[in-house]
């Protein structure tokens, strides 16, 4: 129980330093996610068919992140609506009866900017103890945040107000953070049974109207149903007692955390036992009651009582090594690098001088990588531009070749046409006078052919004229 001393002695420095002496003074916040509409649990389809297309309006298949926070003394501050998008839209905030702040971003999850402005808006002015403490889990945006803990600071130099935020141990959330205890669950179930109802006489939630709704169940304002009010108060005063925070009992916190690292068990779970364990007796007791006498038979009952020690059996020894052997060939998944400058193992004071040091540095470190990314980056496109400058010099060079050969050869061109319309020309000449020629051949030809064909015609009229005069004689 190593872990769960070093968080209980944590928790007794806050506890001696006079943090947790009254309800008012312990907070807790966390996120969780709200269905903006209920999709429809049944559909009505042909039996037999494995897919039934259906259709969702704009309002449906959406989360809402959502942040309530409150103190041990029952008191629940407005929450925070967190939206994926670009804008602010007012007309969500309508008949929320300024029980809600609303935030937006493109991702729609919590980032450190948006958790840093909730607190100075709206925690920190709720706060009526000079000494106050924030637990939270070990979400980036609440550990990493030196936004946090300047505002902190600031606070504590303006009203003279201390706040220390406080992580949970990691893994342990589900069991140590009041809200994870006794709200949520109670919360979800609620809700789910909300939607349905609405759904069946009317009216449905969307996400244009999905604050006014649960600031009606949060806060029991007119409208809400005792069967669907949150109660956020009382049960969160009892997951505060159930998780050890206020009142401040180290008893409850031992009966709560879970055993995180048990020596005896190795990384693949499997718990290590002595090596050179006696078995005659066990031998001994099977010879004797069963009548098992062979030395193979007493192996393999040994080795089935060693696999119960190490909490495993033959067949999850043989799955195991089966898996492994086919998972040699698998491509190994590429996981993110995994920060361990922070150790939240039993948690940590997120305000404390340390984990802000961690904070600085690992900011550092993040912005020492940006930059060299971004120097990178300059450089390849530098390089990038430079190869393309000298590309294109040496197109433009290519180009320019290119033009003069063109032009050389426009001008071959251009001299042949000449040469070849002279050629032309001549030969049209030529060809002129052979027609003319061969014109004035044939009309001297028809000429001659003419005068021919009238001397022959005149040659018989006078020959018959002649012979009449000499038959009248």
């Amino acid at each position: 129980m190593e872990v769960c001393d070093e968080y209980i002695s944590k928790l007794q420095v806050l506890n001696s330093g006079g943090f947790l002496d009254s309800a008012e003074q312990v907070w807790n916040l966390d996120e969780t996610a709200f269905q903006a509409s209920e999709l429809f649990d049944k559909v009505v389809g042909i039996k037999g068919m494995k897919q039934i297309p259906s259709q969702y309006n704009g309002n449906a298949k959406e989360c809402v992140t959502v942040l309530p926070c409150g103190n041990a003394g029952g008191l629940q501050l407005k929450f925070l609506a967190l939206y994926a998008g670009k804008l602010h839209l007012q007309s969500r905030l309508g008949d929320t009866h300024s029980m809600c702040y609303q935030a937006v971003n493109d991702s729609g999850y919590m980032d450190q900017l948006i958790f840093a402005n909730y607190i100075k808006k709206v925690v920190f002015p709720a706060m009526t103890s000079m000494k106050n403490v924030i637990f939270a889990d070990g979400h980036f945006s609440h550990i990493n945040n030196l936004l946090l803990v300047r505002y902190c600071r600031e606070f504590f130099e303006e009203t003279g107000t201390r706040v220390e935020v406080f992580c949970f141990p990691a893994g342990q959330t589900c069991r140590l953070q009041p809200f994870d205890v006794s709200s949520f669950g109670p919360i979800k179930k609620k809700w789910a049974d909300y939607l349905r109802d609405r759904r069946a006489k009317g009216g449905m939630v969307t996400k244009d109207n999905f604050l006014s709704h649960l600031v009606i169940l949060g806060f029991k304002t007119e409208g809400c149903l005792e069967r669907f009010a949150f109660n956020v108060g009382p049960t969160l005063q009892s997951g505060f007692a159930r998780c050890g925070l206020f009142p401040f009992s180290p008893e409850t916190i031992r009966g709560t955390v879970k055993l995180f690292n048990d020596p005896t068990v190795n990384a693949s779970r499997i718990r290590q036992i002595e090596p050179g364990q006696d078995h005659e007796e066990l031998f001994e007791l099977l010879r004797r009651r069963y009548g098992i006498t062979s030395d193979i038979h007493h192996e393999k009952v040994r080795d089935c009582v060693e696999n119960v020690q190490k909490g495993t059996t033959s067949s999850k020894v043989l799955a195991g090594a089966l898996a492994k052997s086919l998972m040699d060939d698998a491509p190994k998944k590429k996981r993110k690098q995994k920060n361990t400058m922070l150790n939240l193992t039993s948690g940590a004071m997120v305000t404390s001088d340390e984990i802000v040091k961690t904070a600085e540095m690992i900011q550092a470190e993040n912005l020492g990588k940006k930059a060299a990314l971004k120097a990178t980056n300059a450089a390849e496109k530098a390089g990038r531009q430079a190869g393309e400058k000298v590309a294109s010099k040496a197109a433009e060079k290519v180009a320019t070749r290119a033009a003069k050969a063109a032009e050389k050869e426009a001008e071959k061109a251009a001299k042949a046409a000449e040469r070849t319309a002279k050629a032309v020309g001549k030969a049209a000449v030529k060809a002129a006078k052979a027609v003319a020629k061969a014109a004035a051949k044939l009309s001297a030809r028809d000429a001659k052919a003419s005068r021919v064909s009238k001397r022959k015609a005149a040659e018989p009229a006078s020959m018959i004229s002649f012979s009449s005069k000499r038959f009248k004689q």
